[in-house]
């Protein structure tokens, strides 16, 4: 197990955030002009929603963002929004806080979270992981996922 420095996480009564993998180990994701660029289209967003959830939760209202960081980043001093992390992968030029958003976001969101706010229309796949680099993610759990979508060119 690896303890995130403070440089990682922002400090939280005292306490740093814990990584439940060791990155030694983790998959090193592809660089982000391997992913595309497009956005989910309509009829897959609708086609992912329940009858009863509220269309316009999408982009920077989408559900996923908002459930992950209220539910994983709750202990924050500060809370984080969806609406903050949204930004925070749409920045060209993250601050400190953004960046630990975005590093703490991948430690806690699973499959589900990341593809869920693709399908929300949050970010095209090429913005997350151009995100995760210039947040100094380069080895990660979601890496394995992502790696998946990233178009395989050999020469």
């Amino acid at each position: 197990m690896a303890i995130v420095s403070e440089w990682d996480l922002p400090r939280q009564d005292g306490l740093y955030g814990v990584v439940l993998y060791n990155p030694d180990y983790a998959e090193s994701l592809e660089p982000a002009g391997e992913f595309s660029d497009e956005y989910a289209t309509d009829e897959m967003f609708f086609n992912s929603r329940g009858r009863f959830d509220d269309p316009a939760d999408r982009g920077p209202r989408s559900k996923a963002l908002r459930v992950r960081v209220s539910t994983s980043m709750a202990g924050w001093r500060q809370p984080p929004s969806g609406q903050e992390l949204h930004e925070a992968i749409h920045s060209s030029a993250p601050t400190t806080r953004q960046k630990a958003l975005i590093r703490a976001w991948e430690a806690e969101a699973d499959d589900f979270d990341i593809f869920g706010g693709f399908q929300e229309q949050a970010y095209s796949l090429r913005q997350l992981v151009a995100a995760l680099h210039r947040a100094g993610v380069r080895r990660c759990r979601a890496a394995s996922f992502l790696n998946q979508f990233a178009r395989k060119t050999k020469e």
